[in-house]
């Protein structure tokens, strides 16, 4: 009696498929600071210095966590959190100063993979605080 041995069927498709599904998205610090332009933006007639020490507590306040931050060169990134049906985001916070009293901010949200559909888009909700935070400083 002879038996049969059958071999896996795994298509170079199927491969294929799950590397991009699973590959994608994870992309290190390094290079979110290349999505400067595909965010939302806003001016602020607000010195850069003010602008840039509200950021942490905006951020803080929503809920995602700065893991980096650079004056110098005047961003910030910061991951949104991890559930059970989200891997989070990735959010990079670009502050520009315009002049002595005049600030751009702009923020730029992605999802860590880009396979993730529940993943929550942070720009409105940071640029609304932060603008809650400036007026609250000013006035």
């Amino acid at each position: 009696m002879k038996h049969r041995v059958s071999k896996p069927q795994a298509s170079f498709p199927r491969i294929l498929l799950l590397a991009v599904l699973f590959g994608q998205g994870c992309a290190a610090s390094y290079t979110w600071i290349r999505d400067q332009g595909e965010g939302s933006s806003r001016h602020y007639q607000v010195p850069f210095d003010v602008v840039w020490e509200a950021i942490p507590i905006v951020v803080r306040e929503l809920g995602p966590l700065i893991v980096e931050e650079n004056k110098k060169k005047g961003y910030f990134l910061a991951e949104g959190e991890q559930t059970a049906f989200s891997y989070g985001e990735r959010i990079t916070i670009y502050v520009k100063k315009i002049d002595p009293v005049n600030t751009q901010v702009e923020v730029v949200s992605k999802r860590q993979w880009t396979s993730d559909l529940i993943g929550t888009n942070w720009e409105k909700p940071l640029l609304d605080n932060l603008d809650k935070t400036l007026n609250q400083r000013r006035g």
